[in-house]
C-alpha cells in the first residue's frame, strides 16, 4: 500500500478521519494525500450573490496547507504529506483524484454527532462507497487508530470477484498480520448448507490460503444487528464488506 487519499471538508468528522489516515500511512509507510473538493456558494438575500471562485480556492489551499503542516509537525519523517484541491462535486472529484493519484485506499469520516455532519458527510461517504473503484475505509468520529489484529469479512458468498475483493483485504491483513474472520449472517441454520455457498466457500478458502482465516455464521433476522453482535463478541478491529 503506497498511497492513501484522505478527502476532507475540515469538519470535526473529517479531521478525525484524516488523523486516522495519517496513523495508517505511518504504519504502512505510505504517502498521504489530503484532498478538498470545493463548490461555488451562492446566497439569496435580495438577489443572487456568488462568492468569487478565487476566494474559495485560496481558502481551500490555505486550510489544506495548514492541515498538512500540522501532520508533518506531528509525524515528522514518518509520512510524506501532499495536498490537492479541485472545484466540483465531492464524489466525482474524489473518484477522479483517486484514479489519477493511483490511490490504494480512501479514508473518510462517517456519522458525525450533529445533523449536518451525519446527513451530508455521511451521505457523501456512503455514495462514494457505492461508486468508487478504490477501497473506502469509513471512520466513525472519535475512532482512534489501533493495529488491525482482527478483520471481519462480512460475506454472503454471492457475486464475489476474488481478485478485486481480496487484493486490498490481503494487503491490509499482510501488513498488520491480521486474522480474517469470514462471517455470513443468516436467519436460519438451514441457509448455511446450500451447495452454492459450499462451492464459494471452497474458492474463498483457497484465495485466503496464505492468510490466517476462519469461517463463521451469525444467526439473526437483521443483517446489521448480526454483524454488530459478531463485532462485539469477537473483538473486531475492522469490518470489510462489498457494496
Amino acid at each position: 500500500m503506497r498511497t492513501i487519499l484522505a478527502p476532507t471538508d475540515f469538519s470535526t468528522v473529517s479531521n478525525c478521519a484524516v488523523e486516522y489516515a495519517a496513523e495508517f500511512a505511518k504504519h504502512a509507510s505510505a504517502k498521504l494525500i489530503l484532498f478538498h473538493a470545493y463548490q461555488i456558494h451562492v446566497a439569496f438575500p435580495d438577489g443572487i450573490v456568488a462568492v468569487p471562485l478565487e476566494e474559495i480556492q485560496e481558502e481551500s489551499i490555505k486550510r489544506l496547507k495548514s492541515l498538512a503542516e500540522k501532520l508533518r509537525k506531528k509525524f515528522g519523517k514518518f509520512i510524506k504529506v501532499e495536498y490537492k484541491n479541485t472545484c466540483g462535486f465531492p464524489v466525482e472529484e474524489i473518484n477522479r483524484i483517486a484514479t489519477s493519484s493511483n490511490a490504494d485506499l480512501i479514508v473518510m469520516g462517517m456519522q458525525g454527532g450533529d445533523y449536518i455532519s451525519e446527513k451530508i458527510i455521511g451521505s457523501i461517504t456512503t455514495a462514494l462507497i457505492k461508486k468508487s473503484n478504490c477501497p473506502v475505509l469509513a471512520i466513525h468520529q472519535g475512532t482512534k487508530f489501533t493495529p488491525l489484529k482482527k478483520i471481519a469479512f462480512a460475506c454472503d458468498y454471492q457475486h464475489l470477484n476474488y481478485s478485486v475483493v481480496l487484493k486490498p483485504l490481503n494487503e491490509i491483513a499482510n501488513h498488520f498480520h491480521s486474522e480474517i474472520l469470514i462471517v455470513n449472517v443468516v436467519q436460519e441454520l438451514e441457509e448455511v448448507s446450500s451447495v452454492e455457498k459450499a462451492v464459494e466457500g471452497i474458492k474463498l478458502n483457497r484465495a485466503l490460503n496464505e492468510m490466517k482465516h476462519s469461517f463463521h455464521y451469525a444467526i439473526n433476522n437483521d443483517i446489521t444487528d448480526g454483524i454488530t453482535d459478531f463485532i462485539k463478541e469477537h473483538g473486531i478491529d475492522l469490518v470489510a464488506m462489498v457494496p
